[in-house]
């Protein structure tokens, strides 16, 4: 399916019928929009992702807010393995304070991709959350270098290399591989990282 679909979040399996087999990602309506506290907007936005990867046919599911003014912006519903934000960098919103939330279905810290896409558009953080809550966030620390290309290739390459030379490892081992690969690379991205994967025993 080409294009895009808005729907209403409460109903979100017909979303996911609109959605099924094809590679559209839908614009929903979010079910609350003004938030009393950071705290409150985070609980939020964690159920609403997590919640998609908890379903029987998972699937991502992202929440772009303003965390000064404690506001949904946007949200957007996915398929099972990818959740497109194309029309993102045509909206008016505050570079310094817009965060996109989203699950992530490998239950793996934040990936190329995710880098590459913050990296490109205007917003200040990325954070993914695994199926329990465990989250992993990456956001900038100052102007993006002029050669990030050659830096971004060289750690996506790197990234790759490494799940497949370790694709039958244990998944806590390989975490941990993944995460000090991304430690090793961020900073010369303008970009820091933090996650709770480590702490956390599978």
């Amino acid at each position: 399916m080409n294009g895009r679909c808005v729907t209403n979040s409460a109903i979100i399996k017909n979303a996911q019928a609109i959605n099924k087999g094809g590679t559209c990602v839908c614009r929903v309506e979010p079910a609350k929009e003004h938030f009393s506290s950071r705290r409150e907007l985070l609980s939020y936005v964690r159920q609403k992702c997590t919640s998609g990867l908890n379903m029987q046919q998972p699937h991502e599911y992202a929440v772009v807010a303003d965390i000064k003014q404690n506001k949904v912006l946007f949200e957007y519903l996915g398929d099972s393995d990818k959740c497109a934000l194309d029309d993102l960098s045509k909206m008016n919103i505050d570079v310094d304070n817009t965060v996109i939330f989203y699950g992530h279905p490998d239950g793996f810290p934040i990936s190329p991709p995710d880098i590459l896409f913050l990296l490109k558009t205007k917003i200040s953080q990325v954070i993914a959350f695994d199926s329990q809550g465990n989250f992993s966030l990456i956001a900038r620390t100052n102007k993006t270098p002029k050669n990030y290309e050659k830096k971004y290739m060289q750690y996506s390459l790197d990234t790759y290399d490494l799940f497949y030379e370790t694709k039958n490892s244990d998944k806590n081992l390989l975490i941990g591989a993944v995460d000090s690969l991304i430690r090793k690379y961020v900073p010369g991205l303008g970009l820091k990282y933090v996650s709770n994967f480590l702490n956390i025993k599978r």
